[in-house]
């Protein structure tokens, strides 16, 4: 196709997009969003969608009736009587801190984003950023929501809170004390919710994949509760008409483009499929149902490489994208819906990246973005915890669970037929491991843990949730982090803060001139230049060592940048990283030599951040002690440099990190600065002291 009728095209759809969303904005304001019992019975269809016989209904209490007898859908929550009887003996400790949990709920008292336990008052205000206090009006039309004020506030906060991941919590205490208490207060907030949220109006509406999520977790609310006698014909209603609402909205609302799609499309997707099955009452539920499946496999082919890793260059985004592939799959399973091959595999080889990525503590090293988002929480956990996934993943495809975990258990139910050690890892040990599409390299022996960041800027370049940590690490030694990445800390609330986490300044790794690996575009907060475009030369790994050579051309941008003048010579701004990581592991020590290739004069400087964790001290200009509860390493640059040095100076300087979004907390880290001529190639050492 010529490129102009490409461009027609996009034109185009530019402008039916926004004709559409005219007409919706007139349409909603002008008729309201309300569904009349009328208009709920006309959307409910005659024959069953999975192909059971039905019946026309006359009345809603007629439909109310046949709803509440039927038996399909299957749901992946337990049995409930099986699943207190499994949980005490299981996991004990669950019970009274789920049931304390929920009483917190009852109390409107939540901890999100990094607010503290904080009091909502007797009354939820389902539209303020309750950090700060702003409020976005209720009467105003979704679409003509700014995602920055620019007043500081977090339009996150009031998303994450109607996303209603506490239902689970809810849910869990009406199951372990059969209290009416905790369903009235499903039942009170839902019916709140819908009051002060008509559809199209509002911050809650303002995102389709926060409507998805929520969606999600009302349906599993419901089934935690839906045989309470609390539940009455009149609430169900009206959740069920809700349901439809929401339903309608996300297929008429996609977060899709020709260009990218993301993990917000797939959440859109993700919601679908849990209405198209749990509803197939609805006439639109088939409909939603088939193109949700036929979509969740085609974005599993698109944004997941062929190693198994997600395509945002993040962690944590990985695992929410695992969990939007995950859910919905088992609801396939379960109600015979088929997947194709390629889906399953590629969704075990997520679940084994997340059995290698995961360090000895069971958290996760926080490449690329971190905003906390999850689709369902089963238990309260720190926010790197990721090891659940390795059971999920495991009881999932049959494999050996090294330890069996609770959010595991309320999705497949007793696991007393699947082979599993509660207490240690049965037969179950990962070694270094390259996932080279990715970009991620992995460096292990026993409890010594390194990984490499060497990839592409994800989202096929747009570099939405990646971070300028190109040839940077983590390195965590018996469970103890000692050079850490820095996380997130926010998004929109302040941009300044923002960009600094994800800053070259703010990794470990080497920066030339105070320039960024990647260049941040003026205004935006999810995209980064593709510049640094990193790659990995050579990996081996034996039963000695492991080797991992990579460069990156962050600072080899064409066409080149001049430099401003400095003693009448025009500064050539050509500079290719290469750095090669040496582990060691019979001596426990790591060598990094970080060449640079290029000519002229230039400042470097080489990062390395530390945890609160542990103390550092700076021994001398060239060396840093980290000690930690149970280690001790020492960081140390050798002085053989084969170029001519002007000046070489060290410190130790005062920085944060975000270990969950909206917290930062202070934390140190070493700078060395050397302003030379290139080419040069640093030495640097990390060495753990085995005596300590």
């Amino acid at each position: 196709m010529s490129i102009p009728n490409i461009l027609s095209k996009k034109i185009l759809r530019v402008i039916n997009t926004r004709s559409k969303e005219r007409f919706q904005k007139i349409r909603v304001k002008v008729f309201g969003s309300d569904i009349s019992d009328e208009i709920f019975l006309s959307a409910i269809s005659p024959v069953g969608a999975f192909g059971d016989n039905a019946k026309e209904y006359q009345t809603t209490k007629d439909f109310l009736r046949s709803f509440k007898e039927r038996e399909t859908p299957q749901f992946y929550l337990s049995e409930k009587e099986e699943t207190i009887s499994v949980i005490k003996k299981y996991f004990p400790d669950s019970i009274e801190k789920a049931v304390n949990s929920a009483d917190r709920v009852l109390h409107h008292i939540f901890n999100i984003l990094g607010s503290g336990d904080m009091y909502l008052g007797e009354k939820i205000d389902w539209h303020r950023d309750f950090k700060t206090g702003t409020r976005w009006n209720p009467a105003d039309y979704c679409k003509d929501i700014p995602i920055v004020k620019g007043d500081g506030s977090d339009i996150k906060v009031p998303w994450e809170l109607s996303r209603f991941h506490h239902l689970t919590t809810l849910g869990k205490a009406y199951w372990f004390t059969s209290e009416e208490r905790y369903v009235r207060e499903f039942i009170d907030e839902i019916n709140d919710w819908i009051d002060n949220n008509p559809v199209y109006f509002g911050v809650n509406w303002s995102c389709t994949m926060d409507v998805a999520i929520r969606i999600t977790n009302w349906i599993l609310g419901y089934y935690f509760f839906k045989n309470s006698k609390c539940i009455s014909d009149e609430f169900l209603l009206k959740f069920l008409k809700s349901m439809l609402a929401h339903g309608r909205f996300i297929r008429d609302n996609l977060e899709w483009s020709e260009e990218l799609t993301s993990n917000h499309y797939l959440s859109n997707v993700t919601g679908l499929i849990y209405l198209g099955m749990i509803f197939p009452e609805f006439k639109e539920a088939s409909e939603w149902r088939e193109f949700g499946v036929r979509e969740l496999m085609s974005e599993m082919d698109k944004q997941v490489y062929e190693d198994g890793v997600d395509f945002e260059s993040s962690i944590s985004y990985h695992r929410l994208a695992l969990e939007f592939f995950l859910y919905p799959a088992i609801l396939c399973k379960l109600n015979n819906i088929e997947l194709n091959e390629q889906f399953w595999e590629k969704l075990k080889r997520m679940f084994e990246f997340v059995r290698y990525y995961l360090k000895p503590n069971g958290l996760a090293p926080q490449i690329g973005d971190n905003d906390n988002g999850r689709l369902h929480i089963f238990k309260e956990r720190d926010v790197l915890d990721h090891s659940y996934l390795s059971a999920i993943g495991a009881m999932l495809f049959g494999q050996p669970i090294g330890q069996l975990d609770e959010e595991a258990f309320w999705i497949f139910g007793n696991p007393s037929l699947l082979p599993f050690s509660k207490g240690g890892q049965r037969g179950i040990k990962t070694s270094s491991k390259a996932f080279r599409v990715a970009g991620v390299y992995i460096m292990r022996d026993d409890s010594i843990y390194m990984i490499i960041s060497s990839g592409p800027n994800g989202q096929k370049g747009n570099g939405g949730h990646c971070h300028n940590d190109k040839l940077g690490f983590e390195l965590n030694i018996l469970g103890e982090d000692m050079i850490i990445d820095t996380g997130t800390f926010v998004y929109t609330s302040t941009p300044d803060w923002r960009n600094r986490f994800r800053s070259t300044i703010y990794h470990n790794t080497v920066m030339i001139d105070g320039k960024e690996q990647n260049r941040f575009k003026k205004g935006k907060l999810f995209t980064l230049e593709d510049d640094a475009r990193a790659k990995c030369i050579k990996w081996e790994t034996t039963p000695d060592y492991d080797l991992f050579v990579g460069e990156h051309y962050g600072y080899n941008r064409p066409p080149l940048l001049a430099s401003p003048h400095q003693g009448g010579r025009k500064k050539v701004w050509g500079v290719i990283h290469q750095r090669k990581i040496y582990f060691d592991k019979r001596e426990k020590k790591w060598q990094i030599k970080d060449r640079l290739e290029g000519e002229g004069e230039h400042l470097i400087e080489c990062f390395y951040h530390f945890p609160p964790s542990v103390n550092v001290k700076q021994v001398s200009n060239l060396e840093f002690l980290i000690s930690g509860n149970k280690v001790c390493v020492n960081l140390r640059l050798n002085p053989d440099f084969n170029s001519e040095l002007q000046t070489l100076n060290s410190e130790l300087r005062s920085g944060w990190v975000s270990p969950s979004y909206g917290i930062k907390v202070p934390a140190v880290f070493a700078v060395y600065r050397l302003k030379t001529r290139l080419p040069v190639e640093l030495n640097f050492e990390i060495c753990q002291d085995l005596q300590f």
